[in-house]
């Protein structure tokens, strides 16, 4: 039996073992690649693997999934149907409002939601859907609206303009749901029927109506939509007492008349939004060519992934049905059943695997070296230090990896390291002035390594490799269900008396990030243990960007 070479008969072979493990001789299989898999050290175990997961799924009692979980099994499914293919922003807006959805919440880097960091159009109108804080009814609604819909009937364009009036003065009861979807979904359409809106605001504004504010408070955004944008709505849906009530209102009254024209607004710009120009393509790397120790890898080392931005324009090149385009034909065509579905796609490496593979137990130890590499893979993260029994805190880190920033703020001063361009601002506290530095190469790599080992330098004399145990009992913060890991170690100082060091981190069993840490010191002078804690986050590149800014205009 020969062993894995990163050849690729290995790579091509992952596709088929599904089909191997029912059947060696399946046609579906090919003959080179089932005489790999037989003489293959690598395949073989890579098979045995799928075959335990199946087994074990098997031996267990079949609980029905809940249903929060059947949405997101779905939901993943549904963008994992782009992995390899060019994503452009068209093909993203239908998936934003269910980004938003409370039921689904994704925690792992998909095809959408890459196309989504990697497109600031894409991203902005995602914080423009959430800033409507609507319920996941609407939510669902919505997103079928920015569905890509086919070029109508011209004589239906007609026959709707004539309502736009009606729609605009909340009358929509005598239209016909067909050209109620119409006018929300038609570009000239929705635009007349803003324009209408617009005169009954003017006309409301110069009434002078004694409006409520009682009555405007109660009035959600999502009741306003029902009105500015009934898409998927039929007309005996406004007949009753409640909606007959709430138009009564919402004619006389400037401020929500304003804020349905605020709504309508949003939902034009961004179903009428031309692409940005970003292109996306979302491709898993070859998972054959690196050494598995699945106890202790992370989400981001378990779905190594290569994100293409090509340039506008650029033709993305043909190639041959790849790993990615393989597993993913065959994942649509698994059984029906959640359960099995799971176990099918966390033994082919699918990146829901990281999700939902409930057979595979957590890492039951980690170290602080492996925590520290998790961190190096975040694109920003926060880092906040808090001495005992304070408040605010006695350092922060800002770090941006894609902006090449790297922040540091401290009682003393603040300090901007730009790392692209080689260059410190140092800002002192109070009324001095600000200081310019040229970071030489040495320099540089220090501030490059600090970032990506935070733990490693701010816990001096830590065993690094030292197993970090998990917890099982432990209860962390606001019980958030965190995994919470401790180590204990001595540290022997100059004097030569070593000193108790105890850590306790707190680890988000998705992403293996850590979210809070607890350092803690033995004194003597006080015979007691003194607590250092170090909260983080993972802030958007504007917010990092914001804060450069706050600093500098600070004087």
């Amino acid at each position: 039996m020969v062993a894995f070479d990163g050849s690729e008969s290995c790579r091509e072979a992952e596709a088929y073992y599904h089909d191997y493990l029912q059947d060696p001789r399946d046609p579906s299989v090919p003959r080179s690649v089932a005489g790999h898999i037989d003489r293959c050290a690598y395949c073989q175990g890579r098979v045995q693997s799928l075959r335990e997961a199946l087994c074990d799924l098997d031996r267990r009692p079949q609980p029905t999934p809940a249903e929060g979980d059947l949405q997101l099994i779905d939901e993943l499914q549904s963008h994992f149907e782009y992995v390899d293919e060019p994503l452009v922003c068209a093909q993203v807006k239908p998936f934003l409002c269910r980004l938003l959805s409370p039921s689904v919440r994704i925690r792992i880097p998909t095809p959408i939601t890459v196309h989504v960091d990697q497109c600031a159009a894409c991203a902005k109108d995602l914080e423009s859907l959430r800033q409507l804080d609507l319920d996941a009814e609407r939510l669902a609604r919505l997103g079928a609206l920015l569905e890509p819909h086919r070029q109508e009937d011209p004589c239906l364009c007609l026959r709707a303009r004539s309502h736009a009036a009606a729609l605009a003065l909340l009358s929509p009861e005598s239209m016909s749901p067909e050209i109620l979807d119409h006018v929300c979904t038609c570009a000239h359409c929705r635009r007349e029927v803003y324009r209408h809106r617009q005169h009954l605001l003017d006309h409301a504004r110069l009434s002078q109506p004694q409006t409520r504010l009682s009555v405007c408070e109660q009035i959600t955004t999502s009741d306003l939509l029902d009105w500015a944008v009934p898409y998927g709505l039929r007309p005996e849906f406004f007949r009753t007492e409640r909606q007959q009530a709430l138009r009564e209102h919402i004619r006389s009254c400037p401020l929500c008349l304003e804020r349905m024209q605020q709504i309508h607004r949003v939902v034009a710009d961004i179903a009428e939004r031309a692409d940005s120009g970003v292109t996306t393509v979302y491709a898993p790397e070859d998972y054959a060519e690196m050494p598995f120790d699945d106890a202790r890898m992370t989400s981001s080392e378990i779905c190594p992934l290569d994100v293409q931005v090509p340039r506008r324009n650029m033709a993305v090149a043909s190639k041959s049905l790849g790993i990615a385009g393989r597993l993913k034909r065959r994942v649509s065509g698994t059984a029906s059943d959640p359960l099995a579905r799971i176990a099918f796609l966390a033994a082919a490496m699918i990146p829901l695997a990281v999700l939902f593979v409930r057979s595979l137990p957590a890492a039951s130890a980690l170290s602080i070296r492996q925590v520290d590499r998790v961190l190096a893979k975040a694109r920003t993260v926060h880092v906040s230090v808090f001495g005992e029994g304070k408040s605010e805190p006695i350092r922060q880190l800002w770090i941006s990896r894609a902006a090449g920033l790297v922040i540091s703020e401290q009682a003393s001063e603040q300090m901007i390291h730009d790392l692209r361009s080689g260059q410190t601002t140092i800002i002192p506290s109070g009324r001095g002035a600000f200081e310019y530095a040229e970071l030489d190469s040495d320099e540089r790599e220090t501030i490059e390594r600090s970032a990506c080992r935070f733990l490693e330098f701010s816990l001096d004399s830590a065993p690094l490799d030292a197993e970090l145990v998990l917890q099982p009992g432990a209860s962390s913060p606001a019980d958030v269900g965190l995994e919470i890991y401790e180590l204990a170690w001595d540290q022997a100082p100059d004097t030569g008396t070593s000193l108790p060091r105890r850590l306790r981190l707190y680890v988000d069993p998705v992403t293996r990030l850590p979210l809070r840490q607890e350092f803690s010191s033995w004194v003597s002078a006080t015979d007691d243990w003194h607590v250092q804690t170090t909260l983080y986050e993972y802030p958007d590149e504007e917010e990092i960007e914001t804060r450069r800014q706050a600093l500098l205009s600070a004087k």
